[in-house]
């Protein structure tokens, strides 16, 4: 079963590190519907009356070089906005063509120009009464959902993700965004995924499309595991939130949940498998004296019998640790160890 994630908090995954986390992370990550033409479009809400109004549409607008909206935002030409998708889009590639990345099919058109004075989802007006970490402080080259809000009443939205946020025909679960005042499961785990991959390698926004792609062949094995355990790990985080949690509050609650639940039991995992490794000709060495002193002639009863009781041991052990190995929370340790040691040797 392909473990899938809509990603939808832009049409595009500038910082390497999110990028690098999701696609090790999930099986496909998909984006948002947008082309080289209608990036560029801008919609234009306000608010009329108090912090509780739903946010309403002024009105669509296509920028042009150089324009400024009320002085604050630079919307680029849709030519320059078209260009560095086509950019983003060619230096990533390998991940289109190998499937982790794919972009979503055109929604149902709306018509903008019919919708003027349109009033939000409650969806999307509670993410500008409640800015998460899809509001941005600076406008983005690429769009981000909000391009800048510049007061309390006016607010810039880049078209192409406020056109996917309202279709009713995705099935996959969608991150960050939350459909209600409590986060989905699906948000706590990839939060907890940012707290993992941060801790394993500071620097991980420095791996490039084909290292994700080695990572990623190296830990699919382990990888349901380690979502199983994430999901598991989540019910602390749940039990803390009360609802309304802006996303840095929902952060915080994960990473705490990381270091204080996963990270100490990994550290112990790593030293086992150091211990392990070091003792390896010990646990080798140690059943084969047993055999040597048999006494018995191989070609008897007794010999297999006395056999049979030297190697018993070792084989319920191997059995046992073979079970243990297939835990969710084993399986989540060793694709830890695997991303960490990959990631470190590529660094």
């Amino acid at each position: 079963m392909s473990y899938d994630i809509v990603y939808n908090s832009d049409v595009v995954l500038n910082d390497n590190a999110d990028l690098a986390t999701y696609c090790i992370f999930y099986d496909k990550v998909l984006l948002p519907h947008t082309t080289e033409a209608t990036i560029g479009n801008v919609l234009e809400f306000t608010r009329s009356s108090g912090s509780n109004a739903a946010p309403t549409l002024l009105s669509v607008l296509e920028p042009s070089a150089d324009r400024f909206i009320h002085g604050a935002v630079h919307l680029h030409a849709d030519s320059v906005l078209g260009e560095q998708l086509i950019d983003w889009e060619k230096r990533n590639k390998s991940l289109f063509q190998e499937g982790v990345l794919s972009r979503l099919p055109a929604g149902e058109e709306i018509d903008w120009k019919k919708e003027d004075g349109m009033t939000l989802t409650p969806t999307l007006a509670n993410l500008i009464r409640k800015p998460t970490r899809l509001i941005k402080n600076t406008p983005s080259v690429y769009g981000y959902l909000s391009l800048f809000h510049g007061d309390d009443d006016v607010f810039f939205f880049q078209k192409d993700v406020i056109s996917h946020l309202l279709r009713t025909d995705i099935v996959q679960p969608q991150i960050f965004v939350s459909k209600s005042a409590r986060p989905v499961r699906e948000v706590l785990k990839a939060c907890e995924a940012e707290s993992v991959f941060r801790y394993l390698l500071p620097r991980i926004a420095l791996a490039e499309p084909d290292q994700i792609l080695e990572v990623r062949r190296k830990v699919r094995n382990t990888r349901e595991g380690f979502s199983m355990h994430l999901q598991k790990l989540s019910e602390g985080i749940e039990s803390k939130l009360k609802g309304g949690e802006d996303f840095d509050e929902i952060r915080s609650f994960a990473q705490s949940v990381i270091e204080t639940k996963l990270i100490p039991d990994y550290r112990e995992y790593v030293r086992q498998i150091r211990a392990e490794k070091s003792g390896f000709w010990g646990k080798v060495i140690d059943p084969a004296s047993k055999i040597l002193q048999i006494d018995a002639a191989p070609w008897t009863p007794k010999f297999y019998g006395d056999l049979m009781k030297s190697l018993g041991f070792t084989f319920l052990a191997a059995t046992s640790e073979k079970k243990q190995r297939q835990t969710n929370a084993s399986q989540a340790y060793q694709f830890m160890y695997r991303v960490e040691k990959s990631l470190r040797q590529l660094s």
